[in-house]
């Protein structure tokens, strides 16, 4: 049976109708594309060939939880449980290490591959996968109790307090878990995140915007207009367009009235008092949103004075272009994109190369409606982009003419353009003022 469907997610999964709705949003179809696209599950063109509604095996909930944590194994020892070896194909791996790395505990001699996972058991899974430890707080499910292992009522807890699952009166806790289900809540786990600090690497330089004033031995602060390169409309001024309250980073967009620029904004950066060359950089930021917007968290070579754009190089963090577009009816707000731009090797004198990801909210909302975590993480040989625990984009930086540029030191800087080639002007749907809001900025090394 655990080979019948492997060309999907390499195991089997038999049909059962779910007991009542897990999930507090978003469909099963967005779960699995969103799943795909980042490398979790294999994509399908039609929702049918997921089968939604088969249940999920322990086995096969370890591969998803493995995948999740970016994890590889390449080989099955058959030594941890007796009923996990070789006859499971690479799901033994997979089983293997999920508990080598903590979510199943290893003191049971058969650890039961073909069992469905049940409710409970799920939201210890991908919570652990995820780094997120049970809650202590009273019990939101009158049921929650009766998980089949005594720690799972916690884990329960935390969905329910991430908003992943609905709060109600019973959970079902030993109910089985449906394949959509599953991928529902392998996304809602990375998505609810609330990311915390990196324990892995060490933390060289932040601003968590605790004051009530910009640093000044951190940022400088840019002012003027001249469209900044890309036809944009916004002057970049100080005063209210830019402030610290309330433990955040403020940056107005604002449509004024009178004889001077029709709109202002704010625009910081760290050149001359910080720049790094590789890490882990990464802000939690609620963006704005409106027809003709161009917010941007990026990073730009140190050098661009000397040498300037686009060969000092340029590394988009995020950026949002606003509104819906009137040629496609795409919604914008619901797409980031995540870039790099440097001279072309083919024409260095006036060509810009771009390589660049977009990606769309998993649950269907706009990036707009709530702090995220936006990120890369820049080595020698590639920069990958993420938002929250979803990788998105991965550059290649070795072997490639015109990328050397990534290989020196970058500074940062936060802004919000109005109108420019990308996004287009504002309209009658765009209100008025939109503000970024930057609640902190990491950089590890």
């Amino acid at each position: 049976m655990i080979s019948t469907f492997r060309d999907i997610l390499g195991f089997a999964l038999v049909f059962s109708a779910f007991p009542q709705p897990l999930l507090a949003e978003g469909s099963p179809w967005d779960y699995a594309r969103a799943l795909a696209r980042t490398g979790v599950i294999r994509e399908r063109q039609e929702s049918s060939d997921y089968r939604f509604e088969a249940p999920v095996s322990r086995a096969e909930a370890a591969k998803i939880a493995t995948n999740l944590m970016g994890l590889n194994p390449e080989t099955c020892r058959g030594v941890i449980f007796s009923d996990v070896g070789p006859e499971l194909g690479d799901l033994c791996g997979y089983v293997e290490a999920a508990a080598e790395s903590g979510i199943f505990s290893k003191s049971p001699p058969r650890f039961r591959p073909s069992d469905p996972v049940t409710r409970a058991e799920m939201a210890k899974i991908f919570l652990m996968a995820n780094a997120i430890g049970p809650s202590v707080a009273s019990a939101w499910y009158r049921d929650a109790s009766k998980a089949r292992l005594w720690d799972l009522a916690g884990y329960v807890n935390t969905g329910t307090e991430l908003g992943i699952f609905p709060p109600g009166r019973y959970f079902l806790p030993n109910a089985p878990v449906s394949r959509g289900e599953a991928f529902g809540f392998a996304v809602m786990a990375k998505y609810r995140n609330p990311t915390p600090r990196d324990q892995t690497r060490k933390l060289v330089w932040s601003d968590e915007f605790d004051g009530n004033a910009l640093n000044p031995e951190k940022w400088n602060v840019e002012t003027g207009s001249g469209g900044w390169g890309n036809g944009e409309l916004q002057y970049y001024s100080p005063g209210s367009n830019l402030s610290v309250r309330d433990g955040k980073l403020r940056i107005m967009a604002r449509k004024e009235a009178g004889s001077g620029p029709q709109y202002t904004s704010g625009r910081i950066n760290t050149l001359g008092k910080a720049s790094w060359t590789y890490g882990k950089i990464e802000a939690r930021i609620k963006l704005p949103r409106g027809q003709g917007l161009w917010p941007a968290f990026w990073m730009l070579g140190e050098n661009m004075d000397s040498v300037g754009h686009p060969q000092c190089g340029e590394i988009d963090i995020v950026e949002t272009v606003g509104g819906t577009s009137s040629e496609d009816g795409t919604d914008n707000g619901k797409i980031l994109y995540g870039s790099l731009h440097y001279g072309n090797p083919k024409s260095p004198a006036t060509g810009t190369k771009s390589e660049s990801a977009a990606f769309g909210n998993p649950i269907g909302e706009d990036w707009g409606n709530e702090y995220h975590v936006y990120g890369i993480e820049w080595d020698e040989s590639s920069v990958k982009h993420y938002v929250d625990r979803w990788r998105y984009g991965s550059v290649k930086l070795t072997g490639k003419a015109g990328t050397e540029a990534f290989h020196r030191p970058f500074f940062l800087l936060f802004n919000v353009a109005v109108w420019g080639e990308w996004p287009g002007s504002p309209d009658e749907t765009t209100t008025w003022p939109q503000e970024m809001l930057v609640d902190w900025v990491r950089v590890y090394q």
